[in-house]
């Protein structure tokens, strides 16, 4: 068994933040292993590189493979083991009194396993390297690691690679969005458009190769800009719908209510208040 794990230098998450990450590791074991079965009381992510390992989840026993996401809420047993050869997985903890909340926001539910695609080596880098830091600036942006983390690992950002990389039609139409979304303008009507192909051909290409459709992804980015400029600035909620991409307020207001259960004025209030 070979393991790296880092640590926070202080027991608990700041005082004046809504949640902290604790702790992070990577772990490479050879079946049959099992860790020791314990409740425990923060947010715990898992993202397995390769192998397979079993997760006892709330009402099932998960199977989790290369590419796959599961995690465990404050309170629930942990009793992970091996499946199978070697298995491979990295892991973060999140503590704080939005913990729960904010991973919750991002529809990472504790009964589930989610594909996410490959680990972001770079995040979980640096992630490793700010942790152990006491500066306060360093606590602070290993948080934010953990939010592009979450927001990577609920397929918000991150996306499997279509089989054909470089001139697909779906991998243009995805860097078009990851380029522009912050413009109202912008649409799967005006990227087909732009691509020069039949909209309809576009969503279907878009859908076979990453698994979601071209309108949901685009969706999906201007979300996390919107939860960033929420959490981060004093930006007006009109401003904020805006430099994410949402042309409509009203349709702004809906969309942050399903994702986190708050509308935006009150998920910012949520942040500043804990």
């Amino acid at each position: 068994m070979s393991q790296h794990i880092v640590f926070r230098p202080s027991r608990e998450a700041a005082p004046d933040a809504p949640f902290g990450v604790r702790s992070a590791g990577r772990y490479s074991v050879v079946h049959p292993w099992r860790e020791k079965s314990m409740r425990k009381f923060f947010v715990q992510v898992f993202w397995c590189v390769r192998g397979v390992g079993n997760l006892p989840l709330p009402g099932s026993r998960r199977e989790l493979a290369a590419g796959q996401c599961a995690c465990y809420y404050p309170g629930d047993e942990h009793a992970v083991s091996s499946a199978e050869g070697e298995w491979e997985y990295a892991w973060w903890t999140m503590d704080g009194p939005l913990a729960a909340d904010i991973v919750r926001g991002f529809g990472l539910q504790p009964s589930a396993v989610w594909n996410a695609g490959p680990l972001p080596e770079a995040l979980f880098a640096e992630l490793y390297r700010l942790l152990p830091s006491a500066d306060r600036q360093d606590e602070v942006r290993a948080a934010q690691i953990a939010y592009e983390l979450l927001a990577r690992a609920s397929g918000m950002l991150g996306l499997r690679a279509p089989a054909s990389e470089g001139s697909s039609v779906a991998e243009r139409c995805r860097k078009h969005f990851d380029s522009r979304f912050d413009s109202s303008a912008v649409s799967v009507k005006t990227a087909a458009v732009e691509l020069g192909v039949d909209r309809s051909y576009l969503s279907r290409a878009f859908r076979e190769a990453y698994g979601i459709p071209p309108k949901e992804y685009l969706r999906r980015l201007r979300i996390g800009r919107a939860l960033s400029l929420l959490r981060d600035t004093d930006m007006p909620i009109a401003a904020v719908a805006m430099q994410a991409g949402f042309e409509n307020p009203s349709y702004f207001t809906t969309v942050v209510h399903s994702v986190t259960g708050h509308a935006p004025a009150a998920f910012r209030e949520r942040f500043r208040n804990q």
